[in-house]
């Protein structure tokens, strides 16, 4: 794995988590309940099980609005069917992906939800990941 990937995954996982430093009170609590419910010091937990909790106690805007347009449901769905018909596992952001994000130039968290993480890329990301898809698969039908 690269070290940009391995960088922007960590800067993901800091962006998410600190979105609890912004959060109302009834989501810090929520997050204080679920990490309660681990059973296990909040020191031990990964960085996987603090992002889950983030991601699940507080969404991923506070309210303000992006100057950059999201991907539409549409996008993602047509980047998901693509995959899919590819045969490629669609469930989460996995290692078998990282050709394609590389070759669109896309960085995604591993270990997440494929449909939440393409919630949070630029309109333009989905297309150069839309068209990296089709030229990857269509090279491994050659």
């Amino acid at each position: 794995m690269s070290v940009q990937l391995i960088t922007a995954d960590m800067l993901t996982a800091a962006r998410v988590i600190s979105n609890l430093a912004t959060a109302s009170v009834q989501q810090k609590c929520m997050a204080v309940e679920a990490i309660a419910a681990k059973g296990t010091p909040v020191d031990q937990l990964t960085v996987r099980e603090l992002m889950d909790i983030a991601m699940q106690s507080a969404p991923q805007r506070n309210g303000t609005a992006s100057m950059v347009a999201t991907t539409t449901a549409p996008q993602r769905a047509r980047i998901v069917r693509l995959l899919e018909d590819a045969g490629i596992d669609t469930a989460t952001v996995h290692d078998g992906l990282s050709e394609i994000l590389e070759s669109a130039r896309v960085h995604l968290p591993r270990g997440i939800r494929l449909e939440q993480a393409l919630r949070g890329i630029s309109h333009a990301s989905g297309a150069r990941l839309t068209q990296a898809i089709r030229t990857i698969t269509a090279k491994e039908l050659e």
